[in-house]
């Protein structure tokens, strides 16, 4: 407890509230304190799309990990020595990466093409970084279309989650059909 207690009177005195500064002080406020003790982190970009998202808490993780680049795709497993085979399970054309994925493997692409046709909105998905930058813009707000579609992209994580079960690489072609009838 005394440790404790010594700890927290160097942290008051690395921000400046040494005894002088704290006698000076007619009324104490918790929310000063707080805002003296908390650092200033810059905001990240894609802030819209993990928080306050009402997707399931799986999803949300894997894209804040997916967010960071830190999944873990088989080339970088294969970087580490744990993957032999670094070939993407969806498509088997192109080495299995972060940006490939996402958006840039021909099966998860036509998917994401499939989801926002299904909400009215015809684009080519395009890679990691301008995907990322076109969804930002668009989940601004509290709109509903807004929150739909946030939630529609944190989906695309399913893919990444079940990319190696039987559920889509034996039977690839179902998620396809699937959002297929759901836009015409």
């Amino acid at each position: 407890m005394v440790r404790k207690i010594l700890q927290m009177h160097k942290e008051l005195k690395d921000i400046g509230w040494n005894e002088e500064y704290v006698n000076q002080i007619d009324k104490f406020s918790i929310k000063q304190l707080y805002k003296a003790l908390r650092v200033d982190y810059q905001k990240v970009e894609w802030r819209r799309l993990t928080c306050n998202n009402a997707a399931c808490p799986k999803w949300i993780f894997i894209s804040y990990l997916a967010l960071q680049s830190r999944l873990l795709t088989r080339d970088r497993l294969a970087t580490w020595g744990c993957a032999e085979d670094v070939h993407c399970v969806l498509c088997g054309t192109e080495d299995e990466s972060h940006n490939h994925i996402f958006f840039r493997c021909l099966f998860s692409s036509q998917v994401w093409q499939n989801v926002l046709c299904w909400q009215s909105i015809h684009r080519e998905a395009r890679g990691w970084e301008e995907e990322i930058t076109w969804l930002n813009a668009q989940c601004k707000g509290k709109q509903t279309r807004a929150e739909v579609l946030g939630w529609h992209w944190l989906q695309m994580f399913i893919l990444f989650g079940r990319r190696g079960t039987n559920e889509i690489s034996k039977r690839s072609q179902e998620p396809l059909q699937c959002w297929q009838k759901r836009c015409t």
